[in-house]
């Protein structure tokens, strides 16, 4: 696995993290590459909205255009078979919280090589959206790989930092990809 950093190397501390996550998780979660850009996108319509992102996992099957050159450049390499890419923002995260990021991306590197069971989280989202606490969460957050991926970085972070600390962090630090707390108590509920 290869560390880039964009344009500085200034990031060891989240790298040892990064390191730390992927030996935990196993050789399934290793991407070939890993980038921390801390460069700002929020203005750069000519890229993917995933620049704007807090992080993203690519893999061959996705774009390649409309990316920063240095990232293009390194997506068309062959041993670049898949890469996590972190935002300022990400980087910049509290360590659980970065952690969380980690493990979420990485199980998109995982779900690359393996089949999850959709339907089966499906069928379970589905079952827990009929109750009046989680009828409001957004349907955007429901996809089966982005559940599956935040059911793990849970899992991973818990693990990691304890579970009643990283349930009281997370309740008082809302998670990227949905910041109602009703999200984290459903994750909760799918453990």
């Amino acid at each position: 696995m290869q560390i880039i950093y964009h344009p500085s190397d200034s990031f060891l501390t989240q790298a040892s993290i990064v390191l730390r996550i992927v030996d935990y998780l196993g050789d399934d979660y290793r991407p070939s590459h890993v980038i921390f850009d801390v460069a700002d996108y929020s203005d750069e319509s000519a890229f993917l909205d995933e620049f704007r992102d807090v992080a993203f996992s690519w893999t061959r099957n996705r774009p390649t255009d409309r990316t920063p050159s240095y990232v293009q450049q390194l997506m068309q390499r062959e041993e670049c078979t898949n890469l996590v890419w972190f935002s300022r923002k990400a980087i910049n995260y509290d360590e659980v919280l970065f952690t969380w990021v980690i493990a979420h991306e990485l199980r998109h590197v995982y779900q690359s090589r393996h089949d999850i069971p959709r339907a089966d989280i499906r069928s379970r989202v589905r079952k827990l959206r009929r109750k009046q606490e989680f009828i409001y969460l957004p349907s955007s957050v429901f996809a089966p790989e982005e559940i599956d991926s935040d059911v793990c970085a849970l899992r991973v972070a818990k693990q990691i930092y304890g579970s009643e600390y990283v349930s009281q962090f997370l309740y008082s630090h809302p998670l990227p990809r949905c910041p109602d707390r009703a999200y984290l108590r459903l994750l909760e509920c799918l453990q």
